[in-house]
């Protein structure tokens, strides 16, 4: 659960409980805190939400402070456009998430190229085909944000 504290120089959110006892060491709360005892103290939970899914390539949500709704506090996500240097940085994050993943699909099958070298017979059709498919990852059209894999 999340909450959020209302301040004279206004809302402080998250507010982990665990910092209650800082903001009032005056104060002997009982072990279990309720929602009436922290309302005393102008602490409050906040309904989460999920964050709105979108195009990681173009868009990024940030969570804004909470809105009273209904009696209620309620996280607020905002989208927002990546700027150019943004979609740069995150194209380059996602291709190296996925450049990582393809080195180890490709490190499990090492195998089959030492057990070839060592017994003097050839790699297995599909695995060559699987392992060049793993290193033509990156000519994929929509790479790094859509990739399909290949299967063996």
């Amino acid at each position: 659960m999340n909450y959020l504290r209302i301040t004279s120089t206004g809302i402080i959110y998250p507010y982990l409980l665990d910092k209650i006892y800082l903001d009032f060491p005056d104060v002997s709360f009982p072990a279990i805190l309720n929602e009436r005892i922290l309302s005393e103290y102008n602490i409050f939970p906040v309904t989460e939400k999920e964050s709105p899914t979108v195009d990681i390539s173009r868009f990024k949500t940030t969570l804004v402070s909470p809105v009273l709704l209904d009696g209620s506090w309620t996280e607020v996500w905002e989208v927002n456009e990546l700027t150019d240097q943004e979609k740069v940085e995150v194209h380059a994050e996602k291709a190296d998430l996925v450049r990582v993943q393809r080195d180890q699909l490709l490190a499990s099958t090492d195998w089959y190229i030492i057990k070839a070298l060592e017994t003097n017979t050839t790699v297995p059709d599909n695995i060559t085909q699987y392992r060049q498919a793993l290193r033509d990852i990156t000519q994929q059209p929509d790479f790094p944000f859509n990739v399909i894999w290949p299967t063996i």
